[in-house]
């Protein structure tokens, strides 16, 4: 599936609806010129059950999905 954003073609992305949280390695976000982040006041726990805080969450960040969908992750 094609996914972009920002102008920039996102590979090896799975996109999962059902999720309450999305998570973004930093090599993706370096890639599409680091957007804005604010603190993220969630803990979150892996799979093993190793907690860790992400960096932060990106307000808006706009998606395309196969050049068919916009959808709008917030």
């Amino acid at each position: 599936m094609k996914v972009l954003s920002r102008g920039t073609r996102i590979l090896r992305t799975v996109v999962y609806e059902g999720a309450s949280t999305c998570v973004m390695s930093l090599s993706c976000w370096r890639a599409l010129g680091s957007p804005e982040i604010v603190p993220s006041p969630t803990m979150l726990k892996a799979f093993d059950r190793h907690s860790f805080k992400p960096y932060g969450i990106i307000p808006s960040f706009p998606v395309e999905l196969g050049g068919k969908d916009r959808i709008r992750i917030s």
